[in-house]
């Protein structure tokens, strides 16, 4: 098992690792039809998103997604109906990277960013639950809107005394810790 690429925010200059989300509305390209293929074993999903929040809002900033050479002949389009002609597709490659996208993205919900990760509690599989990072933010959204913004820092740090090193569970339920490890919702 690897670690997973996580998605990013980047707010007031600021980038933080998306450690949590619980609501709908992020990218998915799925959702779209757009098929994805994992490029390693540190990106199951087949795509890694950057946002960004700008004048309160959620945007897609960045954007790399992998697909099967074969694929792009299909996901071309559905790609162009979402992002028009803000990505370069060339179907020979394997991969499409986008910067500077600024598409609006209606997520409500709340969603908890970590930054300043705690080495020595770095699990090399699935995505870094956000009591391992020293500074964590919940932002909650409403359609794309900024509604809240609260540190948590203070209340992970309490869970980090609690939990040590955080695979204790491991013991109990192997299988449910796997599940855990690789889930983003809070």
């Amino acid at each position: 098992m690897t670690a997973q690429i996580p998605d990013s925010v980047r707010i007031n200059g600021t980038g933080f690792s998306i450690c949590g989300v619980r609501g709908e509305g992020l990218f998915d390209p799925s959702v779209h039809g757009i098929e994805t293929s994992a490029p390693h074993t540190a990106c199951w999903r087949g795509f890694v998103c950057g946002y960004a929040v700008a004048y309160n809002h959620l945007v897609l900033d960045e954007l790399t997604l992998w697909s099967e050479p074969r694929r792009w002949q299909y996901n071309r389009p559905l790609l162009e109906s979402f992002f028009g002609d803000r990505l370069a597709i060339d179907e020979d490659q394997t991969s499409v990277s986008a910067q500077e996208l600024a598409c609006p993205v209606p997520f409500t919900g709340g969603l908890l960013l970590g930054d300043d990760f705690v080495e020595e509690l770095h699990v090399r599989m699935g995505f870094q639950p956000a009591y391992k990072y020293r500074q964590v933010l919940e932002l909650t959204f409403e359609s794309g809107l900024l509604v809240s913004q609260s540190d948590r820092s203070i209340e992970m740090a309490e869970i980090r005394l609690r939990e040590g090193r955080g695979d204790g569970k491991r013991s109990k339920d192997l299988a449910a810790w796997i599940n855990d490890c690789f889930r983003v919702e809070y």
